[in-house]
C-alpha cells in the first residue's frame, strides 16, 4: 500500500467501514485477517483460541470503527484490538497450546551454508548488538528505516546513525562482498526476468536463513525448558517451531514442546541472536501437590530475580520496579524504564509467577532512547475543562461482563457510554502539539445511530407470516449443509453455558490429531502449517447449552456454487435463519441502512466480475443492530453472510443477549445525562503518564509523548461508562491500575 492511488482507496473504504457500510469493512477483514490470526496465535498458542478472539476482535472493531479517526491508523488499531482480547482470553484460561497432528510440515536446517553466508554472519557478530540489529532488518530483511524505527520503538533519526555507523564498521570487514552485490544489483536492474530470478533465489536465501536459525537455536531453547521445567519425568515433544515474519523477513524464533497427546506446554520465543524475549508455561505442567504451595511475594519475587538474571544480567539495576498485580493464583511484575519518574511504554520487562515458586510467563522489552521533555503542560484542571465542553454520553443498554467491568455481573444494564471514550488526552500546550491532533485527542465521533437502521425487512417478513424453525442441535448440521457424507466431526468443548462443535470437510484432508511420540520421532509444525492444517474446511457451531439455541455459526470452506443470488435473496435466507434462531429478538432487530439491499446482482456472474474481489462477489453481507424503544444495544448486533453461488449462510454470530433480561429491563434512566455527566467528571481523574502516539501518515514516526490518562480517582483504572440508573462508574477490569505519581 505504497503508492498515493492505493491508499486513497484503503482511507476510503475505512470511511465506508466506519459509517456502517458492512461490505466495505467484510473487505478490510478479509484482508487483514490471516495478520489477526497470527498475532492472536502468537499470544494465546491455541488455534480454536485464536479462532474465537479474531471473532470476537471482529465484533468489537466493527461497533467501536467509528471512533476511529485516521483511516491509515486502522491496522495498528486493528492489531491492538486482537491483542487486547488475546489477552482478556488468557486471563480467563490457562495459557496453554492445543495438540495437533504428527503428520505437518517439517523445519529441518539445511545441510550446510555456503561460506558466504558464513563470512557475512562473521562480519555482522562483530559489529555491536544495537548497529547489528539495524543491518539485519535493512538488508538481511529488507525493511524501511520507517519500518525498523517502529519495530524497535527508536527515533528514525537513531536508527539512521546506527545505519550508518554500523555501514562503516561493516563495510571494513566485508567491504568487497559489498561492492558485488552492489554491481550485480545494477547489472540486473533492467532486466526484469533476472530480476525475478533473483528475488527468488533471495527468498530461498532467506528460507535456508530461517531454518538454519531455528537450527542453531533449537537446542538453546530445549535448554531452557529443562531448566525451568521441575516436572522432568514428563517429556515434553517438539510441537511447534517457527520464524515469526514480518514483511518476509524474520524477528523472532518460537519453539513450542507439550506434553504428548495433551494441550498443556511450554513456549519459548527467541531473537536472531538466541537472546530470549517470551517464555510461557502451563502451570498444569507441574503436579496438584505442587500447586497448592503458597509462597511470600519476597520469596517469589526472589525466583523471578534468579529467572531474569539468567538472561540479563543487569535488568535488575537497569529498570525500576517491581510495580506488583495481583492475579490471584499468580503475582505479576513490572520493571520499566522511567522517564520524568513515569514508566515509559513497552519498555524494561515483566515477569509472572504463579504462587507455588515457578515461572509462568516472561516478556522482555530492554531499554528505550528517552523521550525529550516538552517546555510546559496543561494541568489537570484544563484537561477536565476541556473534556466537560466536548462529553455526551448516549444512552444505551449493554452486557457487564465480570471478565471486562468492575463492577461486572453478566447481566445487562441501561448505561450511559461517553461519547467521544475516555481514554488519554495531550498534556501539551497548544502551542507545543503538532499540527494534527494525535492519536487520543477524539472529537465527539459522527456515530450512526444503530436505531436509525430500516425495521421495514424485518416488519415484512412478520407480516407475511413466514413459518421459521430449526431442527434440534443434533440434526442443525444436516440442515446448514454439513452432510456427514462431506463433513467429518473433528471436535467438541463445553465451557460454561456454550458448547462449541466443529466439523472439517473430508476432502480438505487429514484433520489435527493427538500429536503423540517421543521427542525424537515427532517433527514440529509450523505455525502457518498448523493453523491451515487446523482451520481450513472447517465450520464451527455454537450452541447454548441450556436452550439449545444456535449462537453461532462459521464456515471456513470456500465454495462456489452454479447460483446467483441477489441482495434481495440473500437477505431472504438470513432473515429465515435469525427468524429460526432466535424468535424472541426477531422484533428488536433492525437493519444497518448501508446493508440494504440494493437490487438484483446486475454483473455477469459471480466469476466475471473485474470490478469486486472474489470474496466479496460470493458473499452477502448483513448487519443488524438491537433496538428497544429507540436505545440501542451496545456491543449487541447480529452479523450474518450468506454465499450469493451457494444460498448457504457462512458467517452468524448472535446478539449475546438474554431475552428475558431485554424484556424486563426498564430503559427510563433514573438519572437525568446532565447529572450522570456530573458524576463521570467528579469521579475523573487526570494523571500524566507516557503514552505512544502514531503519526497521521508515513512521513512521521510513532514518539512517546506526555498524556493525560483518563481514570477514576479511587481505583486508578480507566472508566469506561456509567450505570444509568445506580449512577455507578464502571471501570475496565483488564487495564491495571494508574498509580497517582
Amino acid at each position: 500500500m505504497n503508492s498515493p492511488a492505493t491508499r486513497a482507496a484503503f482511507d476510503e473504504r475505512v470511511r465506508r467501514a466506519a459509517r456502517g457500510d458492512a461490505s466495505a469493512f467484510a473487505e478490510l477483514i478479509v484482508a487483514e485477517r490471516a495478520q489477526m490470526l497470527r498475532v492472536a496465535g502468537y499470544y494465546v498458542r491455541s488455534a480454536a483460541d485464536a479462532e474465537d478472539a479474531v471473532q470476537e476482535a471482529i465484533c468489537r472493531a466493527f461497533t467501536a470503527l467509528p471512533a476511529l479517526e485516521h483511516p491509515n491508523y486502522f491496522r495498528t488499531w486493528l492489531i491492538r484490538i486482537v491483542i487486547n482480547v488475546s489477552l482478556s482470553l488468557l486471563k480467563s484460561s490457562r495459557r496453554t497450546v492445543a495438540t495437533g497432528g504428527a503428520e505437518a510440515n517439517t523445519l529441518a536446517a539445511p545441510r550446510e551454508e555456503t561460506d558466504r553466508r558464513l563470512d557475512l554472519m562473521q562480519a555482522l557478530s562483530i559489529l555491536p548488538p544495537k548497529y547489528r540489529t539495524v543491518i539485519r532488518l535493512k538488508y538481511m530483511h529488507d525493511l524501511k528505516l520507517t519500518d525498523i524505527a517502529e519495530l524497535l520503538e527508536l527515533p528514525l533519526g537513531t536508527v539512521k546513525t546506527y545505519q550508518h555507523k554500523g555501514l562503516t564498521l561493516l563495510r571494513k570487514q566485508y567491504r568487497s562482498e559489498i561492492e558485488d552485490r552492489r554491481r550485480v544489483r545494477a547489472r540486473l536492474e533492467d532486466d526484469r526476468a533476472a530480476r525475478e530470478e533473483t528475488e527468488m533465489e533471495l527468498e530461498s536465501e532467506l528460507e535456508s536463513e530461517l531454518h538454519s536459525l531455528l537450527h542453531q537455536w533449537r537446542e538453546r531453547a530445549q535448554a531452557l525448558t529443562r531448566r525451568h521445567f521441575a516436572a522432568a519425568e514428563s517429556e515434553l515433544v517438539p510441537f511447534i517451531e517457527d520464524a515469526f515474519p514480518r514483511d518476509g523477513a524474520a524477528s523472532e524464533l518460537l519453539f513450542i514442546r507439550t506434553k504428548p497427546g495433551t494441550d498443556t506446554g511450554i513456549s519459548v520465543t527467541l531473537t536472531p541472536d538466541g537472546d530470549l524475549i517470551d517464555y510461557a508455561a502451563d502451570p498444569g505442567l507441574y503436579h496438584e501437590a505442587d500447586r497448592q504451595i503458597r509462597l511470600e511475594p519476597d520469596e517469589l519475587l526472589e525466583i523471578g530475580e534468579r529467572f531474569v538474571r539468567d538472561h540479563y544480567p543487569d535488568a535488575f539495576e537497569q529498570f525500576n520496579g517491581p510495580e506488583t498485580e495481583d492475579r490471584g493464583d499468580r503475582l505479576f511484575f513490572t520493571f520499566s524504564q522511567h522517564a520524568a519518574g513515569m514508566p515509559l511504554p513497552r519498555s524494561g520487562f515483566w515477569i509472572d509467577l504463579h504462587r507455588a515458586g515457578f515461572v509462568t510467563g516472561f516478556k522482555y522489552f530492554g531499554a528505550r532512547a528517552e523521550p525529550a521533555l516538552p517546555d510546559g503542560l496543561l494541568t489537570p484542571e484544563q484537561v477536565l475543562e476541556q473534556i466537560d465542553r466536548e462529553l455526551e454520553l448516549n444512552l444505551h443498554f449493554m452486557t457487564l461482563h465480570e471478565e471486562v467491568h468492575v463492577p461486572g455481573d453478566n447481566r445487562l444494564h441501561l448505561v450511559y457510554m461517553p461519547n467521544p471514550y475516555l481514554t488519554h488526552r495531550s498534556a501539551l500546550l497548544p502551542s507545543s502539539q503538532p499540527a494534527r491532533p494525535g492519536a487520543g485527542d477524539l472529537p465527539a465521533a459522527d456515530i450512526p445511530d444503530p436505531c436509525a437502521g430500516s425495521r421495514e425487512p424485518i416488519a415484512d417478513f412478520m407480516r407475511r407470516g413466514v413459518r421459521t424453525a430449526l431442527p434440534d442441535p443434533a440434526d442443525l448440521p444436516e440442515t446448514l449443509g454439513i452432510r456427514e457424507a462431506d463433513y467429518e466431526l473433528l471436535r467438541e468443548q463445553t465451557t460454561g453455558r456454550e458448547k462449541t462443535v466443529v466439523y472439517r470437510r473430508r476432502d480438505e484432508g487429514k484433520p489435527v490429531g493427538e500429536h503423540g511420540g517421543t521427542a525424537e520421532s515427532v517433527k514440529p509444525y509450523t505455525l502457518d502449517d498448523y493453523m491451515r492444517e487446523r482451520l481450513e474446511g472447517t465450520v464451527k457451531l455454537r450452541f447454548d447449552t441450556v436452550s439449545g439455541r444456535l449462537r453461532g455459526l462459521m464456515n471456513l470452506h470456500e465454495e462456489v456454487g452454479e447460483l446467483d443470488l441477489s441482495d434481495d435473496a440473500c437477505l431472504e435466507l438470513a432473515l429465515t435463519l435469525l427468524h429460526a434462531a432466535d424468535p424472541l429478538l426477531f422484533p428488536y432487530l433492525r437493519l444497518n441502512a448501508s446493508d440494504e439491499p440494493d437490487g438484483p446482482d446486475t454483473s455477469d456472474g459471480p466469476d466475471k466480475s473485474e470490478a469486486e474481489p472474489p470474496a466479496r462477489r460470493r458473499t452477502a453481507a448483513f448487519i443488524f443492530s438491537v433496538c428497544k424503544n429507540g436505545v440501542p444495544g451496545f456491543f449487541h448486533q447480529v452479523s450474518i453472510n450468506v454465499n450469493r453461488t451457494t444460498g448457504r449462510v457462512t458467517l452468524y454470530m448472535d446478539a449475546d443477549l438474554d431475552m428475558a433480561e431485554l424484556e424486563s429491563l426498564p430503559l427510563v434512566p433514573s438519572l437525568s445525562a446532565d447529572e450522570a455527566k456530573r458524576r463521570l467528571l467528579a469521579a475523573l481523574e487526570p494523571r500524566l503518564t507516557w503514552a505512544t502516539v502514531y503519526p497521521d501518515d508515513d512521513s512521521g514516526e510513532k514518539r512517546d509523548e506526555l498524556r493525560y490518562a483518563l481514570v477514576d480517582r479511587k481505583s486508578g483504572r480507566g472508566i469506561r461508562l456509567i450505570d444509568a440508573h445506580t449512577g455507578q462508574i464502571v471501570t475496565d477490569k483488564n487495564q491495571p491500575p494508574l498509580l497517582d505519581r
